[in-house]
């Protein structure tokens, strides 16, 4: 899992803000992994920033329990493997009996389509599984917090 910090404002001796965006995950013998995404400081070469930070994409993250990105790599290189596996059998066979080797094809590629609709839609419900026993605790805290912020306004 993949967390971030934004660390903005002005330093003890500075007259212009700065920015620095840093992102931590596991811990590896005992300290952080981490890195500095990003420092960026008003000055003379530049006179302001809008930077957009807490973006969807840490959100999407922490409620699917896998990046974004990750899920998509997994899903196509999935896709490809198991297409090229086939091609390459296919083709092999194909030296040995062309006729045969097209039959398969026809017949195995629409059919490899619906395996991997089934394999994907597995994934997705295996997120749903992991995830379904938190989201109603993590709402009600949400709800929690919102009552408590209402009764000290």
């Amino acid at each position: 899992m993949i967390s971030g910090v934004v660390i903005a404002g002005f330093g003890r001796k500075d007259f212009v803000p700065a920015l620095a965006a840093y992102e931590f995950e596991e811990m590896v013998l005992g300290f952080p992994r981490w890195r500095r995404l990003l420092t960026r400081k008003i000055g003379g070469e530049c006179g302001a920033v809008i930077q957009p930070f807490a973006q969807k994409e840490p959100v999407d993250q922490f409620m699917r329990g896998i990046a974004p990105w990750l899920h998509d790599n997994m899903r196509a290189t999935t896709e490809k493997v198991v297409t090229k596996a086939i091609e390459l059998i296919l083709g092999k066979l194909s030296t040995q009996n062309v006729e045969w080797s097209t039959t398969l094809s026809e017949t195995i590629f629409p059919e490899i389509s619906d395996i991997l609709g089934k394999l994907f839609g597995d994934w997705q419900e295996q997120q749903k599984i992991y995830w379904s026993p938190f989201l109603p605790r993590l709402w009600l805290r949400r709800k929690m917090n919102l009552v408590t912020w209402r009764k000290l306004w």
